[in-house]
């Protein structure tokens, strides 16, 4: 199974990448990131001067990203996903947060082809997992068909932490 990361990223550019460019990249985001992960202290990174909330994983030469701002039960930000040997796709997400859950639209371009998918995130103190479920298609939207049977899968955990730190993936 291949692990997942999700990641976001401020004011980024959607380009393809070759795999070795992508190898790259993931591994000079991980050593920067790497740097900027919330103390162990477990206290939740509170948002940072723009108000903007990042969470991230670096597995191997995976990566995920996502950063948003979070206005009453709004969420507006970026998301990416980054997998070895995978063609990358970033883009913006929007949608509500209901309690300790996000539930989004991701928009994105990937291969050139623009696409919206629902994605459902599940926030644990200072990290965020993914749910996984069955989709259907709704219009041309991938969405999920019950939110209630989500699994979140916790083998990939996104961290808390400080966006001002990200370095810029184009």
């Amino acid at each position: 199974m291949i692990k997942r990361t999700l990641s976001v990223v401020v004011f980024v550019s959607m380009v393809s990448c070759t795999n070795e460019s992508s190898a790259k990249k993931s591994e000079d985001v991980k050593s920067t990131v790497a740097e900027s992960v919330a103390p162990a202290t477990g206290a939740i990174s509170p948002a940072n001067k723009t108000g903007k909330m990042c969470y991230a994983n670096f597995d191997n030469n995976d990566t995920i990203i996502i950063s948003f701002a979070r206005t009453d039960n709004i969420i507006k930000g970026e998301l990416l996903y980054q997998f070895d040997e995978k063609d990358r796709n970033m883009g913006e997400i929007k949608g509500v947060m209901k309690g300790d859950t996000i539930i989004a639209d991701y928009t994105f371009i990937s291969e050139g082809i623009n696409s919206v998918r629902q994605v459902v995130f599940l926030k644990h103190g200072d990290e965020m997992v993914e749910g996984f479920g069955s989709v259907s298609d709704d219009r041309g939207r991938v969405v999920y068909q019950d939110l209630s049977k989500l699994t979140f899968d916790k083998s990939v955990t996104l961290k808390s932490i400080n966006c001002e730190s990200l370095p810029a993936i184009k």
